[in-house]
């Protein structure tokens, strides 16, 4: 069983991503002669509310007890305490995060808690604090500033502040289309931040705010009142991170929603031998069949099908410089996307060679689908369990229009008739299951009828953020997302990041997963998925003391 030790923090309630972080002491804070007080907030789970009033009277002082506020609260339908402190200096903050491990203690008649329950201090109002704000959450500081002059802004008008972000890399990639693309994000807050790493704590945005999260263990960076883009995040995590747990998982609940899948390593085939595997193949799908990666993204036009001559490419591969293409891409592109940087290997000639020989080597991470005849492909987003109005576009036209190729509109009966598709798949989930967000390939097909590539759970669709028919149409979603969250015209929240691990842990019992060799990137715990992305290293002038809590994995 794989143990896990993480730094500890003061920083963190529960959270939508909270999935491997354990706060219960102070070690990180700004200058202890920064004068300014805070308001913070400390969440206990599995804990009467006496007890806490208790505890609280007896370790801290009355100058600092007279200023907490203790009530029950809600999350996913479970109660906890909260309490909430005023008008906190950094020598109280501090005095309090020391008193923090004595609610694991058996005291007061026994009572105790786990201590895989979050003991978190969170800081709600670190106005003025700009500068360390932005060291733990990884924000620019322009960002903090402009969050706080549109929360406002908002306050005043009534308005839904929505804040949104592209990767980092964009500005890397290409600064003009950045600046383009925030254009059509109208009134929103738009910022960047790093594709593969996240705050050591969030900046909590104020007032009636909506964040949407490209990267769900971004809510780690940043978080509104309302945050749709982590709803069920370890669970669409977990089918955007495996193609064949995704159809497992699509063949439960809508059994005609993707093409037929399997496992190369199921499959009892000759992989040693690329010729007679081709031919193996090419009997069991006489109409064709599809060779992809179980992790694989931004494909594009770059699949192996029964058309790749797969034993030359191969052949070819071995003999070629593809490796030390591949060693320089990397290293010209660090802390880009993994989608942008696949899409720059794909440049090169040898690129099939190189994937068709990874697949043969490791074949429990590839999968082989049965193909379709498509005459045009669509990406349909779905957000809390309806497609998004004015948000489908045609999936390739973006990369035709830039090799200047032709290409062609789909009608508005095409992008209805997909729309409805897509809607009906998603009706088949259960309704807890209906608010995952998806961004949909759907194939509108030669024969007339609908069929979903892939259903690319989550929040990472690209076109939400790089294409302005689906930025405009998300952002005016977004600014009424609150209201319609009101009104139950949409699904919000999602369940409890435990309670999706339990879902998961059952689900691949039943479909015979197992995650050492499925998700060799991830590790799973009671909370969350964890991978190889670390935090924002923080400045050591924030750095006061540190600790560390181990949890252990349950699967």
């Amino acid at each position: 069983m794989r143990i896990l030790i993480f730094a500890l923090m003061l920083g963190l309630s529960v959270h939508a991503w909270a999935a491997d972080f354990y706060f219960t002491k102070n070690n990180l804070w700004f200058d202890p002669t920064d004068k300014e007080t805070v308001t913070a907030v400390l969440d206990l789970k599995g804990i009467e509310h006496a007890t806490v009033q208790m505890l609280l009277s007896y370790y801290l002082p009355p100058p600092i007890f007279q200023r907490i506020q203790i009530e029950i609260a809600e999350q996913y339908g479970q109660p906890f305490v909260r309490a909430t402190f005023s008008n906190m200096s950094h020598a109280d903050l501090v005095r309090v995060s020391e008193m923090l491990p004595q609610f694991v203690q058996p005291r007061f008649g026994g009572t105790t808690m786990s201590p895989e329950i979050p003991l978190a201090l969170r800081v709600e109002n670190l106005k003025g604090h700009d500068d360390f704000v932005a060291a733990v959450t990884g924000l620019p500081l322009k960002t903090i500033k402009d969050i706080d002059k549109a929360a406002i802004k908002a306050e005043k008008t009534g308005k839904t502040l929505v804040v949104r972000y592209f990767l980092d890399d964009r500005k890397k990639d290409d600064p003009q289309d950045y600046k383009e693309l925030r254009t059509a994000n109208g009134d929103a807050v738009v910022t960047v931040i790093p594709a593969n790493t996240y705050g050591q704590m969030p900046l909590s945005v104020p007032g009636k705010s909506v964040v949407f999260h490209s990267r769900s263990f971004h809510g780690m960076t940043i978080l509104g009142s309302l945050n749709p883009g982590l709803a069920n995040s370890q669970i669409a995590q977990a089918l955007t991170a495996n193609k064949y747990v995704e159809a497992l998982f699509w063949n439960q609940y809508a059994p005609e929603a993707l093409p037929e899948t399997h496992l190369l390593a199921n499959m009892n085939l000759n992989l040693a031998n690329p010729l007679i595997l081709v031919q193996q193949l090419n009997q069991m799908y006489p109409e064709g069949w599809v060779m992809k990666g179980v992790n694989e993204s931004s494909s594009n036009f770059s699949i192996i099908t029964d058309q790749t001559k797969l034993v030359e490419e191969i052949e070819a591969y071995s003999h070629s410089d593809f490796e030390q293409f591949k060693a320089k891409t990397y290293q010209e592109m660090a802390g880009y996307d993994e989608d942008n940087i696949y899409e720059t290997l794909q440049e090169h000639k040898n690129y099939f060679g190189w994937r068709a020989s990874l697949y043969l080597k490791n074949p429990t991470r590839v999968i082989i689908q049965r193909k379709v005849a498509i005459k045009r492909e669509f990406r349909v987003e779905v957000i809390g369990g309806k497609v998004l109005v004015k948000g489908t576009i045609d999936r390739h036209n973006w990369l035709l229009e830039a090799q200047g190729k032709p290409f062609e509109v789909s009608s508005p009966e095409e992008f209805k008739k997909v729309e409805e598709f897509a809607q009906s798949i998603i009706d088949k989930l259960p309704k807890w299951l209906r608010e995952t967000n998806f961004a949909f390939d759907i194939a509108l097909l030669k024969n007339g009828k609908c069929i979903a590539i892939e259903s690319n759970a989550g929040s990472e669709s690209g076109f939400l953020t790089n294409q302005d028919t689906s930025v405009v149409a998300l952002n005016n979603l977004l600014r009424q997302y609150p209201e319609m969250k009101t009104r139950h015209q949409i699904y919000a929240a999602g369940v409890s990041n435990e309670d999706q691990m339990r879902y998961l842990s059952e689900r691949f019992k039943i479909w015979g997963i197992d995650v050492n060799v499925h998700y060799p990137q991830y590790g799973f715990t009671n909370s969350g998925l964890t991978s190889e992305f670390k935090p924002v290293e923080v400045p050591a002038k924030f750095v006061l003391r540190s600790a560390v809590v181990r949890c252990e994995a349950v699967f």
